[in-house]
């Protein structure tokens, strides 16, 4: 049986977590990355992208979501609603006012700089976007970057997680990359010069 020691503690615990939710986790300079991997993606996360600070026994629910069908609210169901696996994968993050969105305004903005960490929405000037082609959309073995300007620039390829797979320099008009080695999937391409985002697509590896 717990102690009464035991139970302040973890009701201390639970208080101080929720306080930080409430408050907004970037107004009190709660960091994210301390509680996760260094190269984490939005699966690490609830569908808000929050990550609960452990240990939490009372509130299972702010990264437990994920796992747990029973857990709902407001903002995972509209992440669902719409086929996506995380409110990091939408467009409309940046105005979103849904659930914990409306409530905590600095929680969309920690989740907007996380979308943008893993590349997964992006916007990008349309005729600088014309200076580049891939494909195939289905690849095998390779996918071709055509560079029609013969810009200087790179690449780098994520997975739905967001982690980057592969990455590298184009240096041709038309620069081939080899994917076999990825595992079959869906994945997103960027092409960067001077950090500044020109293209982004998506392609199958078989």
């Amino acid at each position: 049986m717990e102690s009464n020691n035991e139970k302040k503690t973890d009701r201390r615990c639970f208080l101080t977590n929720c306080a930080k939710f409430a408050i907004g986790a970037a107004l009190m300079g709660v960091s994210y990355r301390s509680n996760s991997k260094t190269n984490d993606s939005y699966l690490d996360y609830g569908y808000c992208i929050y990550k609960c600070p452990q240990p939490c026994s009372y509130n299972p629910s702010c990264n437990g979501c994920r796992e747990n069908n029973s857990l709902t609210c407001a903002t995972k169901l509209c992440a669902i609603s719409k086929g996506m696996p995380s409110c990091a994968h939408c467009t409309s993050l940046e105005n979103c006012t849904v659930g914990v969105f409306g409530n905590y305004p600095s929680q969309r903005s920690y989740a907007l700089s996380k979308q943008r960490q893993w590349g997964l929405i992006t916007s990008i000037d349309s005729n600088e976007k014309k200076n580049f082609n891939v494909y195939p959309t289905l690849a095998d073995d390779k996918i071709t970057i055509a560079n029609n300007q013969k810009l200087k620039a790179d690449y780098r390829i994520l997975n739905l997680e967001g982690k980057i797979v592969k990455n590298g320099h184009i240096n041709s008009t038309s620069h081939n990359v080899d994917v076999l080695v990825l595992t079959p999937g869906h994945y997103i391409i960027n092409i960067l010069q001077n950090n500044k985002l020109l293209y982004v697509d998506k392609f199958i590896k078989n």
